[in-house]
């Protein structure tokens, strides 16, 4: 091996050595838990039983397979991503070598295809592109050999299939890969012997590798495919422009640049790439016609044109079936992820173009260092862009894990058993996963678009601290520089009022404002204010206005009257059909967050809880959330309602 070739083994391990060190420490993201809670987490039927673009299933069935022997984790749920990134490494030093051999060329193509800092970041996400990118690229070195051999053409077949089945995405680059290798092969086979031979070259060219790709994407994606709609297929641009814009942005503002990207240098800077590359693939194909041209006349015995001319064709045939796709079925051109591919085939591709410059030597050489300005640029900012704390895509998720952490330090240290978080949906299922797999019971997640009040703690992203702050006043307990997103804590007792604390699900179900300053220390079913008390949980009676339904988590809010000592008292009912279908009932019962107590109840019949509030619970003229869990609900016979118990009265008197 040559002092290059070993450089670039060692700088590809390096590579690989971040990917693993990012699974294993970054935090889980929104798609990555997605895709564990829906697809990794239930049985093979639940997998099946519903689709969706996120499912990359030979992904999900290893990452399944991982979960089992290694137990749930970030670095499990992405151990076929690494696996995958692996093998592009591998495949990826292969190709180059083939076709650049081990100089300067070499080194200057691997860089570019693993150093690009979006694409790292799929080669260790727990995501499919990975390893769909890995098996692709080795269909490409099997192909790039140049010559038909059955057995060969069969391997690419499946490794094809495997990457479709990988993400379904790379079902354009493998029949853009096929389409090129097969007329290339064919022209060689007509210029060589005639056109029959052409034809048949063509139809086994075609078949070998088609065939059991079909048979391998065709197995695994069966079943899944079953429930899929034209609606599960959402992500993309609806125009190549965009496409294109998006593709660059994704490669080049990664996150630091050059310069500061201010006007008016940011409007130059960001279209600057996009016209370049338009410029170089219409030279490319300039090139690439004419070179098939000359190689074309030129007599047989001339090197087969395979490796020289495949990534070019592979390029433009998938470009050609991407628009030939969204014009006549309607399918959205690619985004950054979903044409992943892209990337490798147009670096390769016009590298092969700078690397076969014809004319003078001096004038390649002048032709050759102007064009390979903008690739030195590109490989500086590849450096400026790298890192390992973020995904580029999922940057606001970050901060989950440690966010976590210093979220369970302040419970330990307040004592409080259970916290409540609300959290806004994009982040909820990070927040999510960590609370399934790593056990945190004490942890209940709730939406930001609930009623706020009840919350203990707030994760909140920069663009809802601003409102979310100051409207409830809350106090910032952790700041998360990497992802933006900032730890808060609500202690209602604090507030005198909340002029926008809403209540949802209570007769009609239409949220409405609730003025602190009109409630009083007892909340009554039978008085006309009694409704306006309660804030979560609470079902419609109908006939009987008197009292109210609760669900599994009821919650309501009385004022505090004063300085006295205070004791809470509810009364409530415990149903029949509460006992009859779920046994004997477990409540608990909090206010402002904390813990008062865990009563069992046997038997039916209505009930008067009484209990002391400790000292210093309760601020004077302040409000007090009680909350009144219940660790079983029975159904409705009626319209199959989670119902707990009969709520008629609460309230605050002085002992």
């Amino acid at each position: 091996m040559t002092t290059s070739g070993l450089l670039a083994v060692v700088g590809l391990c390096f590579l690989f050595g971040v990917n693993v060190f990012r699974a294993a420490t970054q935090s889980i993201t929104v798609d990555e838990a997605f895709t564990y809670l829906t697809f990794v987490a239930p049985s093979l039927n639940a997998m099946n039983a519903l689709y969706d673009a996120n499912n990359h299933v030979l992904n999900t069935l290893l990452a399944k397979a991982a979960v089992q022997l290694f137990g749930a984790s970030e670095l499990a749920v992405r151990l076929p991503s690494l696996l995958g990134g692996l093998a592009y490494f591998a495949a990826l030093w292969l190709v180059c070598r083939r076709l650049f051999g081990q100089g300067g060329w070499f080194l200057l193509a691997l860089a570019l295809n693993s150093l690009n800092p979006f694409l790292l970041d799929y080669l260790s996400a727990a995501r499919g592109y990975s390893l769909a990118l890995g098996l692709w690229m080795w269909a490409l070195y099997l192909l790039l050999e140049g010559r038909a051999a059955p057995r060969r053409l069969a391997l690419a077949g499946v490794l094809m299939g495997l990457s479709i089945t990988a993400n379904l995405v790379f079902l354009v680059p493998c029949l853009g890969l096929v389409a090129s290798f097969v007329l290339i092969s064919t022209a060689e086979q007509w210029r060589t012997a005639g056109a029959p031979a052409a034809l048949r070259r063509m139809l086994t060219g075609a078949a070998a590798p088609l065939v059991p790709a079909a048979a391998v994407a065709g197995a695994i994606l069966w079943a899944p495919l079953q429930s899929a709609e034209r609606a599960h297929f959402y992500y993309g641009s609806l125009n190549s422009k965009d496409a294109l814009r998006s593709l660059m942005d994704a490669l080049l503002f990664h996150g630091h640049t050059v310069v500061n990207l201010q006007p008016p240098l940011e409007p130059l800077l960001r279209s600057a790439p996009y016209w370049m590359i338009v410029t170089g693939v219409l030279a490319l194909a300039a090139v690439t016609l004419w070179d098939i041209l000359r190689w074309f006349l030129a007599p047989p015995q001339r090197k087969p044109a395979v490796p020289r001319h495949l990534i070019p064709g592979t390029l433009f045939f998938s470009a050609l079936l991407l628009a030939i796709l969204r014009r006549g079925f309607g399918i959205l051109y690619p985004g950054p992820r979903t044409g992943l591919y892209f990337m490798p085939l147009l670096f390769l591709a016009c590298l092969w173009l700078l690397a076969r410059l014809d004319g003078p030597r001096p004038l390649r050489r002048a032709a050759a260092l102007v064009a390979a300005l903008p690739v030195l640029g590109v490989l500086l900012q590849f450096a400026l862009q790298f890192n390992t704390a973020y995904y580029f895509d999922f940057r606001n998720e970050a901060g989950t894990r440690r966010i976590l952490a210093r979220l369970g330090e302040l419970r330990r240290r307040a004592a409080i058993e259970r916290v409540r978080l609300g959290v806004s949906p994009f982040l909820r299922y990070g927040y999510d996963f960590y609370r399934r797999t790593q056990g945190l019971h004490w942890l209940e997640l709730a939406p930001l678009d609930g009623p706020t009040c009840l919350f203990d703690y707030y994760v909140l992203l920069s663009d809802e601290r601003e409102t979310v702050i100051p409207k409830y006043r809350l106090s910032v307990d952790y700041h998360d520089e990497i992802s933006g997103a900032t730890l808060a804590r609500f202690d209602p007792a604090a507030l005198p009022e909340l002029a926008d604390l809403r209540r949802l699900g209570y007769r009609d179900g239409i949220p409405c404002r609730v003025d602190f300053r009109a409630l009083g220390p007892v909340a009554d079913m039978r008085r006309p204010d009694g409704p306006a008390h309660l804030l979560r949980d609470f079902l419609a009676t109908g006939e009987h206005p008197d009292k109210a339904w609760a669900a599994q988590k009821p919650a309501l809010v009385l004022r505090v009257p004063d300085a006295a000592r205070h004791e809470l008292c509810v009364d409530f009912l415990i149903h029949s059909q509460n006992l009859a279908q779920v046994g004997p009932q477990t409540l608990t019962f909090r206010l402002n967050g904390r813990l008062l107590d865990h009563i069992r109840y046997d038997t039916e019949g209505r009930r008067a809880y009484r209990k002391p509030v400790p000292a210093g619970w309760l601020r004077p003229g302040g409000i007090a959330v009680v909350e009144i869990d219940a660790d079983k609900c029975f159904l409705s016979p009626l319209d199959g309602q989670k119902l707990s118990i009969v709520f008629f009265r609460a309230g605050l008197t002085r002992r």
